[in-house]
């Protein structure tokens, strides 16, 4: 049998990416976050993402369904927070951008 299987996903252009727990955990915490800061539900985030409420509800927890990139950038300018800190949790000087609350896709 092989070893410890690790959490994959495939992204848009099909490649596996191996996702640890700690980086799902914490982009499941980051969504519900960045929710919160903004004063929206999960039933207004999905209208503004284009999604389910329920979809929002497995995003925000850690053992549900991760959302894909275009969702990701979706969640970001819905909520006003950078992709850098959506993703990774950090800002960074060069990368750090925050959407325009007016700014939709």
């Amino acid at each position: 049998m092989p070893g410890k299987m690790k959490r994959q996903h495939k992204d848009q252009l099909g490649l596996e990416n191996h996702l640890s727990l700690a980086c799902v955990v914490g982009l499941a915490a980051r969504v519900r976050e960045a929710r919160r800061r903004a004063n929206l539900s999960q039933s207004e985030l999905a209208r503004l993402t284009g999604v389910s409420a329920s979809a929002v509800s497995q995003w925000e927890n850690p053992a549900g369904t991760q959302p894909d990139l275009d969702r990701v950038l979706r969640i970001a300018v819905a909520t006003g927070v950078s992709l850098d800190w959506l993703i990774a949790g950090a800002e960074s000087r060069a990368s750090a951008f925050v959407w325009p609350a007016k700014f939709s896709i």
